[in-house]
């Protein structure tokens, strides 16, 4: 049995999660600049002016938005294959929605949908992959201590990647299931934009064979400093326990081991950085740093350590958008060979870059651009691949 070719079930989950912190983030920026306004409009559209009372109406307490996308593109490693590769053109249709209920009487709500569907025209084994991620979150101001808030999360997949960070026996395969998540946290404010953030998970995810489901539960304590420009710095520190329904420990050797049950304790530690480079924030960079820790209940043959990083760089100077970002992480086993028989322990490298861009021909219609490249390098043949896609089309926001 080959114990080399082995990528992360967690890795559907990690990239749902980059996904949504991203779209909260834009998010974000919308209603704050609609709460800008809206708070000119209302302080200022009077001053000096006779007023009625009566022709005053209330602010709508809703911000809705969505967008819709279509377009084609070429991926050249569908499979995610080491010696073989396939290609395939695809087309592409993705759909986003989001709810803002403004916090004007101090409860915030957020809701937020998207679903995207790429259909593969020339690979037999699968012939489309598939996203779709829903979050809903309502946050309260407790006076001058801070907010609470509660946030749940579900998401569906069906895609091809490497299950070989955290699976046995296991490589690529297409992985199709779904995950519900709910995460309560509390925001104290300590004074000069510094906030400490004390927050909790408990989610499952279920797999259709031959990946298995787990549990996760677990806390994340975090420190935050916000500048004046938004500009903001934060490190992090989290602790998981995933428990798994139906897989066993093995031993150092790789072996099954009959009547156990296997459990892994994650440890997470992460130092982030967001900077606007101007007023109007339309340049900015983030920055990311951390280290994970993995141990199993058993012998450790499933134990590793994650060192890794990323950064992005987004430019928006008016009727055109630029991002481009970069993800690097290395993994080192300290039980895991190579190959069997091997002293030589495994170790692997993940990299992504990705660069997008849009281009405004509208009010409401965008032609847009993407490409990205992903690399796996390890010190075995059979768990290195490499996969470049790209694709374009337009977009149109409601």
């Amino acid at each position: 049995m080959n114990r080399a070719t082995q990528r992360s079930a967690s890795a559907p989950t990690r990239q749902a999660g980059e996904k949504l912190a991203k779209v909260q983030l834009v998010c974000r920026g919308r209603s704050r600049a609609f709460l800008a306004a809206l708070s000119l409009l209302l302080s200022g559209s009077t001053c000096g002016q006779p007023t009625n009372e009566f022709d005053l109406t209330e602010p709508q307490p809703w911000l809705l938005s969505a967008t819709a996308r279509a377009g084609a593109g070429y991926r050249d490693n569908v499979l995610l294959s080491a010696a073989r590769p396939q290609s395939s053109a695809f087309g592409l249709a993705d759909l986003e929605f989001f709810a803002y209920r403004l916090p004007i009487d101090g409860t915030e709500v957020t809701f937020f949908a998207s679903g995207e569907h790429k259909q593969f025209t020339d690979v037999c084994e699968t012939d489309k992959q598939q996203l779709l991620i829903a979050s809903a979150s309502i946050k309260r101001r407790l006076g001058n201590v801070g907010t609470a808030a509660l946030s749940v999360q579900y998401f569906y997949m069906d895609q091809v990647f490497d299950a070989s960070t955290t699976e046995f026996g296991v490589g690529v395969v297409v992985a199709r299931g779904h995950s519900l998540s709910g995460k309560p946290r509390l925001d104290i404010d300590l004074g000069s934009r510094t906030r400490l953030e004390f927050e909790g998970i408990v989610g499952h995810q279920w797999f259709e064979s031959p990946l298995d489901d787990y549990l996760e539960t677990g806390p994340r304590i975090g420190l935050s400093h916000e500048f004046r420009d938004r500009s903001q710095i934060g490190l992090s520190y989290q602790l998981i326990h995933r428990d798994y329904a139906t897989r066993t420990q093995v031993s150092t050797e790789g072996i099954p081991l009959a009547g156990t049950e296997l459990t892994y304790e994650m440890h997470r530690a992460e130092l982030a950085q967001r900077q606007n480079w101007n007023k109007r924030r339309t340049f900015r960079t983030t920055a990311k740093l951390g280290i994970e820790a993995v141990h199993d209940n058993g012998s450790g043959y499933f134990d590793y350590q994650r060192y890794f990083g990323d950064a992005s760089v987004r430019y928006e100077p008016g009727s055109w958008a630029a991002k481009a970002q970069v993800n690097l992480s290395y993994y080192e086993y300290p039980i895991q060979t190579a190959t069997v028989g091997d002293s030589v322990r495994r170790h692997k490298t993940l990299l992504t870059f990705t660069f997008a861009a849009t281009k405004r021909l509208t009010k409401r219609i965008n032609l847009f651009a993407e490409y990205e490249y992903e690399e796996s390098a390890a010190n075995t043949a059979f768990d290195e691949y490499d996969v470049n896609t790209v694709s374009a089309g337009l977009q149109a926001e409601f």
